[in-house]
């Protein structure tokens, strides 16, 4: 009997090429984000008011001063317990190159992000895997989030390290690897609560595989638990009031609160320099976006869990942006990442 004919692989299906796209996008990002850096003061300058409280917070941290028991610090532990050993550093150093490194490290996490979502579409081809990590790379306002020591590019990197263990193929994978995803998830919950969300687009996506949950579960726990519970324990009450009711509390910041603002900040155009953002060139490019996802997901072709997965993570993160009571611009970094994802997978 005749084979049955089979489609020939072309170079725009092919995943090893995809995997080189993925590098190329991690270094066109990479490149930005030395660009900035390499401008006059901004290696070691005052950029942001927060790089100073994280970077002040490891540094205490090594010196032996504990977040939560002697001092307020409204974030989880996460991102000191993570550049400890770069404040060991920094006692031989000093504060002034610590932070230059630092402000390096967030630019090789920024890049390693947009490897990542590229990555992780190599399986659908060149132009997915494009789509996704130059949307990520070349977003405009990437710039507010990975210049300095910030959280969102740290957040970002766990999550989508999460989403790699989790789908090793379109499906999610076996136990081994569902309670790796549950551990980079849960850390990422400990560097900033956001992770919360792509947390509960994994667990929804493995809910009909219910064996599936209980690793992923466990992993939650303790990628959350492991690095939080000695700061909880040591100051139970300090540690709900910095990390959870500091948050649910916080007054909102006194620009950028209006839902129109956040929708124009969400879709980047303020970084263009070209263009003058508006408020309705936003919303036309909003509509858009969602008349896209609509039409692609709307396709005859079968969905796999991990396109539900993208769609559910990045819905989340939209909606959080204008449900958080404080708005700041480096968070649509955050997601960027999963739109990114998005508009690959569509």
């Amino acid at each position: 009997m005749n084979a049955l004919p089979t489609r020939e692989s072309t170079w725009w299906t092919d995943s090893r090429l995809a995997t080189y796209t993925a590098g190329a996008t991690g270094l066109v990002a990479l490149g930005l984000c030395l660009y900035q850096l390499a401008r006059p003061g901004a290696l070691h300058g005052i950029n942001e008011y927060d790089d100073g409280l994280y970077l002040g917070t490891v540094m205490r941290l090594v010196h032996g001063t504990l977040p939560y028991k002697n001092f307020v610090y409204p974030q989880p532990p996460g991102l000191p317990l993570l550049l400890a050993p770069l404040g060991l550093l920094g006692r031989v150093v000093g504060t002034r190159t610590l932070m230059a490194d630092a402000r390096f490290l967030t630019a090789l996490v920024t890049a390693a992000n947009a490897a990542l979502a590229a990555f992780l579409l190599r399986r659908r081809g060149v132009l997915p895997a494009l789509v996704a990590g130059a949307a990520l790379a070349l977003f405009p306002l990437a710039v507010t989030a990975d210049k300095t020591l910030l959280l969102e590019p740290f957040v970002t990197l766990f999550c989508l390290l999460g989403a790699l263990a989790l789908f090793e193929t379109d499906e999610p994978a076996d136990d081994r690897r569902v309670l790796l995803a549950g551990l980079a998830f849960g850390f990422a919950c400990a560097v900033k609560l956001f992770a919360l969300l792509p947390a509960v687009a994994a667990i929804a996506c493995c809910v009909p595989i219910w064996r599936r949950t209980r690793p992923l579960l466990v992993g939650l726990a303790a990628g959350f638990g492991i690095p939080s519970l000695p700061f909880f324990l040591l100051a139970p009450r300090d540690f709900f009031h910095d990390v959870v009711a500091v948050q649910i509390l916080r007054q909102p910041a006194p620009t950028t609160t209006s839902a129109a603002e956040r929708l124009m900040y969400a879709t980047g155009i303020p970084g263009l320099p070209s263009i003058h953002a508006t408020h309705a060139i936003a919303f036309v490019l909003a509509a858009l976006l969602v008349g896209f996802v609509i039409v692609a997901f709307l396709a005859p072709e079968q969905h796999t869990t991990f396109d539900w997965f993208v769609l559910g993570a990045a819905s989340l993160s939209v909606a959080s942006l204008f449900f958080a009571r404080d708005f700041q611009i480096h968070y649509t970094y955050f997601t960027a990442a999963l739109v990114a994802l998005l508009l690959g997978v569509c």
